[in-house]
């Protein structure tokens, strides 16, 4: 079984002051409960997007890579 040594982690709120003090946001899972327009259009300067959750979001769509 394969063993990874990471550094303990905890869940942190999506607010927009969090955001802007980001690089990227990386969405690895979609959470229909997650405003991606929030994220995505008003405070996130980078998205990478690995499971097609920004599909509907209009605004912005040159911050938004697929991955």
């Amino acid at each position: 079984m394969r063993h990874y040594d990471l550094p303990a982690m905890k869940s942190q709120e999506l607010t927009a002051d969090y955001l802007t003090k980001h690089d990227c946001v990386l969405i690895a899972t979609d959470h229909t409960a997650d405003d991606w327009d929030f994220i995505i259009v008003c405070h996130a300067r980078l998205v990478v997007d690995t499971r097609n959750a920004t599909r509907a979001v209009k605004e912005h769509r040159e911050r938004i890579y697929k991955a």
